[in-house]
């Protein structure tokens, strides 16, 4: 680690992806498990321009559609405040920055307006 360099801050743990072959099952499955509710449920449009179908609750779950495979851990997701300095904090001490979907376990770094992740979704969060 860069010693004398102020660290990134993280504004919090946002949440945890859960990969699902089929969305709607995915959903009444952790509707009936959790009692979770998913305020954003349609597509959403990835950095390299491909669009999934993902549901995001305001519990702390997204669930995503990758049909073919079992239900398995995705990712999670911590909310920066500054997407570029915190890219250039994780490069400068040694971590390599992948394709955001790429396989395997994912640690993602994430900004939006607001505190609601299903209303930045939804393209109506407020700073």
């Amino acid at each position: 680690m860069n010693e004398g360099v102020k660290a990134v801050k993280v504004e919090g743990l946002d949440r945890l992806c859960i990969a699902v072959p089929n969305l709607k099952e995915g959903i009444d499955l952790f509707k009936k498990l959790l009692g979770l509710e998913f305020e954003f449920v349609g597509e959403a449009t990835l950095p390299n321009g491909d669009t999934i179908k993902a549901a995001i609750s305001n519990q702390g779950m997204e669930l995503v559609e990758v049909p073919g495979r079992e239900i398995h851990f995705r990712s999670f997701h911590f909310k920066v405040k500054d997407m570029t300095e915190a890219k250039d904090w994780m490069q400068q001490n040694g971590v390599k920055v992948l394709s955001e979907f790429s396989v395997g376990l994912r640690a993602i770094l994430i900004n939006y307006p607001g505190n609601d992740p299903a209303a930045a979704a939804k393209g109506v969060a407020k700073e």
